[in-house]
């Protein structure tokens, strides 16, 4: 080997000892995913950690998203429960477990809730839909988007309680 060559072996060792210390010191948030945002009504929410997705599902800290429904929330530290309540609406669950139990009627979350530095996480579309909402995902923006109302036609659906009343009275002729 000639010295020469002994040179730019050298040469191309330290460029890519360089490159390679560079690329250890450059910030991994540039090539990290925008976190997800959540507006309910408009309103930007606020979490104190970013929204996960897991299974394709969308989790968010419980008691911030129950609270924004207009939901009272309260912890059972004998049951380990945390039960939400609003008007006609009540949702009980056990952190990390799967099955919620809506107006004393047992669904399943499609993940169980978890618990993520110090927040217990739900599911945001189950629990916003349960509550009457409409639940909209745009991809592009990694942005979901809660409402009260969605138009049909010239229906104007504000409260889920009036849907499901007038469901319920509904008589089909055959």
């Amino acid at each position: 080997m000639t010295t020469h060559q002994g040179g730019r072996n050298l040469k191309l060792t330290k460029v890519a000892l360089v490159l390679f210390l560079f690329l250890l010191t450059f910030p991994l948030s540039l090539f990290a995913e925008k976190p997800i945002e959540v507006y309910l009504n408009g309103e930007k929410l606020s979490f104190p950690i970013d929204p996960i997705v897991e299974k394709g599902t969308t989790l968010v800290p419980f008691r911030i998203i129950f609270e924004k429904l207009g939901m009272t929330v309260e912890w059972d530290n004998d049951t380990k429960q945390v039960t939400a309540v609003k008007d006609w609406l009540s949702i009980v669950f056990t952190p990390g477990s799967k099955n919620v139990l809506v107006n004393n009627v047992e669904h399943e979350f499609a993940v169980a809730s978890k618990a993520v530095d110090g927040s217990t996480l739900v599911l945001l579309r189950f629990v916003s839909e349960v509550a009457g909402k409409v639940v909209n995902w745009d991809g592009n923006t990694r942005t979901i988007t809660i409402n009260d109302t969605v138009l049909d036609g010239d229906i104007k659906v504000t409260d889920a309680k009036k849907i499901y009343e007038k469901l319920k009275n509904l008589k089909l002729q055959v």
